[in-house]
């Protein structure tokens, strides 16, 4: 005879469907806004240069915070042990503190599968500590409220995006710098042999690059195979990063700029860095010059 057909879901269940619903309003979201904002060249530039994070905080706080750079837009979904909310801020603590760096500007959203009076609370204090943050934190209370809180949060990054004059200005001409490094297949995602032909590295060299950069593996016939794979993205968006310099250089001093001795990187060029697997750090390069800020 089955038993406990009723049974509730186990936290790790209820946390996993969390993520794969958040995972696909993210998706949804960015579908509606970019079919609702096409035509638009400033609005659809904006979207099609955001990284989206979805992550779940017991397993990604630590991969992200050593993050060169934040994406922008983070979503958090999790489930909160009523008993131990103090865990949650205090896991979460570290991407607070990058969040609130200066010229960050990251927009987070965390959503509770089932927040406790004091969890939200607690949550609430926390960032009332960060005046810098407000308006760019929404908190989904449930599940349920996940899409408005997705939507304000898009909305007011367009914003933001479009409207203040930031160092990213010369960016809005059609995104040079990259537009033509996404997969012809798979238009959300980024071409690994788009990339390397910008970047001068040949299949098996990105694949080596990709393999240092990963830690794990990866084979020039896959990377051959498969440029454009899930499993590369992240590494890649380092990648579409530095590639933002082509906005505010012309691609004879953004290979110039590559191949130069920097003192940043400890005297290393770019392009060395990269060669080694430090993208991580080229990338971060590339943001503070972004933020006219190469120091």
């Amino acid at each position: 005879m089955l038993k406990n057909r009723n049974r509730k879901p186990s936290k790790k269940a209820q946390s996993q469907q969390a993520i794969a619903r958040a995972t696909a309003l993210v998706d949804k979201q960015l579908a509606e806004l970019k079919a609702h904002l096409l035509g638009k060249a400033e609005m659809q530039a904006f979207l099609d240069a955001a990284n989206v994070a979805v992550d779940v905080y017991e397993d990604e706080v630590e991969g992200l915070v050593e993050r060169a750079t934040l994406p922008e837009f983070v979503v958090f979904t999790t489930v909160i042990e009523e008993d131990y909310p103090e865990r949650f801020l205090e896991d979460i603590h570290p991407v607070i503190e990058r969040l609130n760096d200066e010229g960050n500007a990251s927009y987070l959203v965390i959503v509770f599968a089932e927040p406790s009076t004091l969890t939200l609370a607690l949550t609430s204090r926390l960032f009332g500590q960060y005046p810098r943050l407000k308006g760019r934190v929404e908190i989904a209370h449930h599940l349920e409220n996940l899409e408005n809180e997705l939507s304000e949060a898009f909305s007011k990054a367009v914003a933001d995006w479009t409207e203040a004059p930031t160092l990213l200005d010369d960016a809005r001409d059609g995104l040079k710098g990259i537009a033509d490094l996404y997969s012809d297949s798979k238009p959300s995602r980024l071409c690994g042999k788009k990339i390397g032909k910008i970047f001068g590295y040949r299949g098996k060299e990105m694949a080596t690059i990709l393999s240092q950069s990963l830690d794990r593996p990866v084979s020039a016939a896959a990377f051959s195979a498969t440029p454009d794979n899930d499993r590369l993205q992240d590494c890649l968006r380092n990648f579409e990063l530095i590639a933002r310099l082509r906005t505010v250089m012309s691609e004879a001093e953004f290979n110039a700029w590559l191949g130069a001795d920097n003192w940043s990187l400890e005297d290393a060029s770019p392009r060395q860095c990269i060669l080694e697997g430090d993208v991580d750090a080229v990338a971060g390069l590339a943001a503070r010059i972004l933020e006219g800020n190469p120091s």
